[in-house]
């Protein structure tokens, strides 16, 4: 990649821009009434101007139409899109003229997503900081005179308490909430993962507190944006006054998934058909009849406004949600509220999570240079015959101690069980060698400990010194390389080629592959034999004490009501990949199991084990023993429920349900 294309890659991962392009905006602009015109239209992120664009003549006459940029080197191109507009070339958050008296009728956006690591301290663009973008938010809020001083208390308390995690999306969303008069409109292009990170549960409540979300609409084909690696969505709300949670709970929204199906060369949906008409037309008689909806490329349907953030409620009642608020009924919603719904009248549960079932969680290997670290093993070799990746070129026999079987990748293995002889990558790991050039620099105090390694393996750890990556650094003087050496006033007690002592998260009972392009499965690691290294690609799981039992564990994230909980809680990517963290599976809720349900669940798992196959019938009798409360009816009505879920959540992101 040339210096100017990374020049220009560096800036627009500053700056946090994705401009929406004349299809999303006008999709965008045709999700508001037609009927409606607008007492003055801001964009306080406008980019090129291109929301502005599709909105113009949306506005009352008389009023004013205002584009706010930050990065002078798209604001001519902003002025020649917009001759009929004002455009200032600001930071919106410490910008007099984005607040208007009386408040604007529509704020039409699509706000940065920088994440918060580039938002600290000094940078070459000479842009606001994660603190100074919270104090000036701070700021506007408080001279906006068409707010009220309940409203005000109420984004006072958001903008004080939301995550330092937060990507600055988080703020450009209370700014234009903030900036919208009583009655007015946001139109929002946003990420997918805005409905489910944590770190935008405050939005969530803002929205529920004090808009009605009139629309959602998503993009299930991932097609909007060439270059985004996350589907989108577009927002459209109304701003009400402040209600009481609970009010806002029984509140409904009308949610579409798009897909490429609809596209055409001038608008996403030129080939949606509805009642006679087509395109903008449909969509927005779909939309007023509020009617459950479907053609290829094309779902609608009107759904409890809550559930469309999942996990609002799932760590409990946070410190910026109002004291005052009668909240303890809503407490017990643990799960994802659809999860919820599937439970039969009558009961309810205490639940468990993964350490309460004796288990942790984290992610695998993270060698920091995998050409270096891993090599190919050959199976057939009488002895532990290994060859380097094709910078090195070289097979070479290793004594067994230095290399450890590893799973890179869920390719490796067809089997749900993973098992050391279906494993060709290895890891070299070494602990207790050292070459003889090292033996004058190591610490006296150690020296003796090591012992000089085969030959072999030095030359090439010798030429992992002068080999160049693609930013031209040799293996040891990568950054996360580097932070192996350990060294003392009296010498190196530990060198670049020795990766640190492993650990349970890398040698695990159990994994989960983190990017899923298919259906989510969780693999059983069977280490009677030897330990097995899990890569950083996998979510790793792992016993916390003798009594914990992983084969039952390994049932239990094979069962349908885990799958549901991961599909209705992870990130879609913009592929169509979910993406699972470990974080995510920290929050999943079980059933509080008995010691008899584990044993039984412990027996499903051997079985499991020993088959090499996860069947229907098998994963069934999973969650009929996790549910083993409810009657015969009760679970076959449950059942029936979660796998549509399932259904529907795959068919989504394009994976079918087997």
């Amino acid at each position: 990649m040339s210096q100017r294309n990374n020049e220009k890659l560096t800036k627009k991962k500053r700056f946090g821009q994705y401009f929406s392009g004349v299809r999303v905006a006008d999709l965008l602009v045709s999700l508001l009434p037609s009927t409606v015109s607008f007492d003055g239209i801001v964009d306080p992120m406008a980019g090129i101007g291109d929301l502005l664009v599709s909105a113009s003549g949306r506005e009352t006459p008389g009023s004013s139409v205002l584009a706010v940029e930050i990065d002078n080197s798209v604001i001519e191109r902003c002025k020649d899109n917009l001759p009929q507009a004002i455009v200032i070339n600001d930071d919106a958050f410490n910008c007099s003229e984005v607040i208007r008296h009386g408040g604007w009728g529509l704020v039409i956006t699509n706000p940065p997503y920088v994440r918060y690591q580039l938002q600290k301290g000094e940078n070459e663009f000479d842009l606001p900081n994660a603190k100074s973008i919270r104090e000036n938010l701070s700021k506007q809020i408080s001279k906006m005179d068409h707010l009220e001083a309940k409203e005000k208390k109420l984004f006072d308390s958001i903008i004080c308490n939301y995550s330092g995690l937060a990507d600055m999306a988080v703020p450009s969303w209370i700014l234009c909430a903030a900036l919208a008069k009583k009655d007015g409109y946001i139109a929002m292009v946003v990420p997918e993962t805005w409905l489910s990170r944590d770190y935008a549960s405050p939005i969530h409540y803002l929205l529920l507190k004090l808009f009605d979300i009139k629309v959602v609409v998503k993009d299930i084909g991932a097609n909007w944006f060439d270059d985004a690696l996350i589907r989108t969505c577009l927002v459209i709300a109304q701003k009400k006054d402040v209600i009481s949670f609970e009010e806002a709970t029984k509140k409904s929204t009308y949610c579409i998934d798009i897909g490429d199906e609809l596209s055409g060369e001038s608008s996403l949906i030129e080939k949606l058909y509805f009642s006679g008409k087509s395109g903008k037309q449909a969509l927005s008689l779909l939309i007023t009849s509020q009617q459950q909806y479907r053609q290829s490329g094309f779902t609608g349907r009107a759904e409890q406004t809550f559930k469309i953030f999942p996990n609002i409620l799932q760590s409990g009642i946070k410190h910026w949600m109002k004291e005052d608020e009668n909240l303890e009924g809503l407490k017990t919603t643990q799960i994802p509220l659809e999860l919820a719904d599937s439970i039969p009248v009558g009961h309810s549960f205490k639940f468990c999570d993964l350490k309460m079932l004796g288990f942790s969680c984290g992610q695998g290997m993270r060698t920091g240079a995998n050409d270096f670290f891993y090599c190919h093993i050959d199976n057939t070799a009488r002895n532990t015959k290994i060859t380097f990746r094709p910078w090195y070129g070289k097979t070479i026999d290793i004594e067994k101690r230095l290399v450890l079987r590893t799973l890179q990748n869920r390719g490796e293995t067809s089997s749900i069980i993973v098992r050391k002889d279906d494993l060709s990558t290895g890891l070299i790991y070494i602990q207790d060698e050292i070459r003889e050039s090292d033996f004058d620099k190591a610490s006296t105090d150690i020296k003796n400990a090591y012992r000089l390694m085969p030959a072999s393996l030095a030359a090439y750890i010798d030429a992992g010194e002068t080999y160049r990556v693609k930013n031209g650094k040799a293996f040891s003087q990568l950054s996360a390389v580097r932070t192996n050496e350990k060294k003392t006033k009296s010498g190196q007690e530990r060198f670049w080629y020795m990766l640190p002592a492993l650990t349970n998260r890398h040698t695990p009972d159990l994994c989960l592959t983190r990017i899923n392009s298919r259906e989510m499965e969780c693999l059983y690691i069977d280490k009677s034999k030897e330990k097995i290294v899990v890569d950083a690609n996998f979510v790793t799981v792992w016993r916390d004490g003798v009594e914990s039992k992983p084969l039952a564990m390994f049932a239990i994230l094979n069962s349908i009501w885990f799958k549901c909980y991961m599909e209705l809680t992870c990130t879609i990517m913009g592929g169509g990949a979910l993406k699972a963290e470990a974080t995510h599976l920290r929050k999943v809720k079980f059933p509080e199991l008995s010691i008899e349900a584990q044993e039984q669940l412990e027996g499903i798992g051997k079985k499991i084990f020993e088959e090499k196959v996860l069947t229907n019938d098998v994963q069934r009798e999973i969650d009929r023993t996790i549910f083993s409360s409810f009657t015969d009816e009760e679970f076959n009505e449950f059942y029936k429920d979660i796998n549509d879920i399932l259904d529907r959540k795959l068919k989504e992101r394009g994976v079918s349900h087997d």
